[in-house]
């Protein structure tokens, strides 16, 4: 009776295994309870009075001391962990801390929690504690001329911005399109120190979502139906980039790579690999190309060789879990449903893919953070409680003295 019990408590240990395992590795999440609704709150519904009010929010950050910051309109507005309004930044206009056009803005905010406003022409910083940093016209910036300068180019020869995030006040990385004869566009992520004077690309390459439609390279096509370059800073100095170019298809799977590196000495640590159900570009899209006169040889032979559309949307990051959310966005009737595959940077470890009704514009220590619309018209914060299984932590519901001593799936937060 002892030995069958041992048995028993083996072969329970074993199958615990086995489950943990493939839940790992097909961990598929559908149901929106995996989203706790918490609170919402900038909606005069839950008595937000004045200027805390929302016109126009374009993202959403929050900080290490819990405030949560809306970026709305041309401000700045931030709210405490309840979202109660405490201080507003920004303001109409050209001066230091001001704002000239909401349409050409891009927010960033990194992990040392400086955030970074970057306009058509100006980029403008604030530090952890909402402290204006500086405001800087990009043509004028150091670095950026510098870099051009050394590849035998001009800041005429930019024609898109991307990204600003400042690490802290002296080190910013900067993720920029230039033109590249004869016709190609290159993508650069370029770090810039500008206390020590060191600057370099981390990522230097062909833009994935330009393509020329004529060989002299007057015609040029950009969108993100061809594909992205996507990245995201990480604690201790890492970041993580995805590159749709890489993508391979084989036997009707699709394979796309993340990649994580030292902003230091820009060694690579880790490429996680992950396998998706391939979607093929809509037939009007490709035949709109291939009708195109004077269709670039090079256009040519992308469209014959690339049958499938980029898999991947966007990176964001809760510490040093990736969430990477697909391209795709999924309609059923009146309903959207978007997914994301979620990976522990720290080892390179696939924890679920889930879908929700949710488009989450931030997430960090568990919670996410979504725009959303009250039911009386107009537009509030929502706040969510994710449910520990998106990040893998299965390991919580085996009872104890079945666990196997599987730590890589322990939680912990950095």
């Amino acid at each position: 009776m002892k030995y069958l019990y041992i048995l028993t408590v083996i072969a329970l240990y074993c199958a615990s295994c086995s489950i943990l395992y493939a839940q790992e590795q097909e961990l598929k999440l559908k149901d929106d309870n995996l989203l706790k609704f918490e609170f919402a709150f900038a909606n005069e519904a839950y008595g937000t009075k004045g200027d805390f009010l929302l016109d126009s929010p374009r993202n959403i950050s929050t900080t290490r001391n819990n405030d949560i910051v809306v970026f709305d309109d041309v401000y700045i507005k931030i709210y405490d962990s309840k979202g109660n309004g405490k201080k507003i930044l920004g303001g109409k206009g050209q001066g230091p801390g001001e704002f000239d056009n909401m349409y050409t803005f891009m927010y960033s905010t990194s992990p040392s929690d400086y955030f970074t406003i970057l306009e058509s022409e100006y980029f403008t910083v604030y530090d952890n504690n909402f402290k204006f940093i500086n405001k800087k016209r990009i043509r004028n910036d150091t670095a950026i001329n510098k870099f051009l300068e050394m590849n035998n180019h001009t800041y005429k020869d930019i024609y898109s911005h991307r990204e600003m995030y400042f690490i802290l006040e002296n080190e910013k990385l900067y993720m920029f399109m230039h033109m590249s004869k004869p016709h190609h566009s290159m993508n650069v992520l370029l770090y810039d120190n500008n206390k020590t004077g060191e600057i370099k690309p981390l990522i230097y390459t062909e833009d994935p979502r330009t393509k020329t439609t004529s060989d002299d390279g007057k015609f040029v096509s950009v969108s993100a139906l061809w594909g992205r370059l996507l990245y995201i800073p990480l604690p201790n100095r890492l970041l993580a980039y995805t590159n749709s170019d890489e993508e391979v298809f084989k036997d009707g799977r699709g394979y796309y790579k993340i990649h994580i590196m030292s902003i230091d000495d820009l060694s690579e640590k880790m490429v996680i690999t992950k396998d998706f159900t391939p979607k093929k570009y809509p037939d009007n899209f490709i035949e709109d190309y291939k009708k195109r006169p004077g269709m670039s040889k090079e256009t040519e032979a992308y469209i014959k060789k690339r049958v499938y559309e980029p898999y991947l949307w966007g990176l964001k990051s809760d510490s040093l879990y990736i969430f990477a959310n697909k391209e795709t966005v999924i309609k059923i009737g009146k309903m959207s449903y978007y997914t994301y595959d979620v990976f522990d940077s720290r080892n390179g470890k696939y924890l679920s893919t889930f879908t929700t009704t949710k488009f989450l514009s931030y997430v960090r220590n568990g919670y996410g953070y979504v725009i959303g619309t009250h039911s009386n018209g107009y537009n509030e914060i929502q706040v969510y409680k994710l449910d520990p299984k998106i990040y893998g932590k299965w390991i919580h519901f085996v009872p104890f003295f079945l666990r196997p001593k599987l730590s890589r799936f322990a939680g912990g937060r950095n």
